[in-house]
């Protein structure tokens, strides 16, 4: 070939060789990663058919309790000690999933007006109580509440 076919770049055994690294490099990673999503779905199918209507939304009042990975096993308060007012933390997150649900089809459970954006669906069946999430709050003593999102007062 002629340097105007090669576009004035010489052609290097190395960099065929790396190439063929990088090439086995991103198999290995591509293993790992598909060995990690099979446990991954192996423990949300069982979770799943535990909970199929029902999700969680986990509160970050702690992050010391959610991110800790030795901690003892939290349990669940008897008692409720936490206000009854959505935080516009949880209002934030509890929307921004119920319209990512809607904008992937995920079945409407209010009537609609001629309402087609999923942010503004998610909005309405908060303020109707309908929306299916239970947010789960944290507290300093490993114990956490679980609030239905109906239960709570929006303002």
């Amino acid at each position: 070939m002629s340097d105007s076919e090669n576009y004035g770049y010489e052609l290097n055994e190395n960099v065929i060789e790396e190439k063929d690294l990088l090439d086995e490099v991103a198999e290995e990673s591509k293993a790992k990663t598909l060995k990690k999503k099979s446990k991954s779905k192996d423990k949300s199918k069982k979770k799943s058919s535990e909970n199929q209507d029902i999700m969680v939304i986990e509160s970050q009042l702690s992050p010391s309790i959610n991110g800790s990975k030795n901690a003892t096993e939290l349990k669940q308060s008897k008692v409720r000690v936490t206000t009854p007012y959505m935080t516009k933390y949880e209002k934030a997150r509890i929307l921004g999933s119920r319209a990512l649900q809607l904008s992937m089809n995920a079945p409407v459970l209010v009537e609609l007006n001629g309402e087609t954006n999923p942010h503004m669906i998610a909005c309405k069946e908060l303020a109707e109580g309908k929306i299916p999430f239970i947010v789960r709050r944290y507290l300093p003593n490993r114990e956490y509440e679980d609030w239905e999102a109906h239960e709570l007062m929006v303002d």
